[in-house]
């Protein structure tokens, strides 16, 4: 396992009063402990559909919620890579729309999915939570009401990937796998990368991955 340096955090949230739910620190290091909490809303929104076992037509409702947190900011309707990385209703929306939130969802298909594209409107800042503040480091609550009525909550306190639960070999392939090719990289390259990055320790110089990914 891939391991990050443990966040210095305090026992407090990272949004101060009156902040909306956005990137506390758009300078902040991704996997560090000022990593925008969008993660952590599509992981409990995946988990909290996962609960109401429904198909996402029948979602009515999806409410995200954090520490002092009273607005969402960013694009409500990205059509873009850049827009879904801003946008906290389109992590909510993906996560809920197939139970699950990977990096699948930062292609141009899944940013125009019908499923995803109606859950968009739904998506609402919820009241934010007040017991076990000190825990939201990167975290994040999403609850799902169905059209008949039902709500379905989770919590995720630190989402996959964070400094806190460190990282595997295997989400750094996935990523790597999915974004490249969006970026011109052929396939071919994209898994000489990744066995590079296996053994990087091992490169006598940065250039041998440059060159594959240039």
């Amino acid at each position: 396992m891939v391991r990050t340096p443990t966040p210095r955090v305090g026992g407090r949230s990272h949004l101060r009063p009156g902040r909306q739910l956005e990137d506390p620190d758009r300078h902040g290091h991704q996997t560090g402990s000022r990593r925008p909490p969008y993660h952590a809303i599509g992981e409990a929104a995946a988990n909290a559909a996962r609960m109401a076992g429904i198909p996402s037509s029948e979602i009515a409702r999806i409410v995200c919620s954090r520490p002092d947190a009273h607005q969402i900011k960013g694009p409500r309707h990205p059509t873009d890579l850049i827009g879904v990385a801003h946008s906290p209703y389109y992590f909510a929306a993906a996560g809920a729309a197939d139970r699950e939130f990977t990096w699948a969802h930062a292609s141009p298909a899944k940013i125009m999915d019908p499923a995803i594209r109606r859950l968009l409107d739904l998506v609402e800042v919820g009241e934010p939570p007040t017991e076990n503040v000190g825990r939201y480091k990167q975290g994040a609550t999403v609850t799902v009401t169905t059209r008949d009525g039902r709500s379905f909550t989770n919590t995720v306190y630190a989402p996959r990937g964070s400094a806190v639960n460190g990282i595997e070999w295997s989400d750094v392939e996935g990523k790597f796998e999915t974004l490249c090719p969006l970026a011109g990289v052929s396939s071919s390259n994209v898994e000489k990368c990744t066995q590079v990055l296996r053994h990087f320790r091992d490169v006598k110089h940065m250039r041998e991955l440059v060159e594959l990914i240039a």
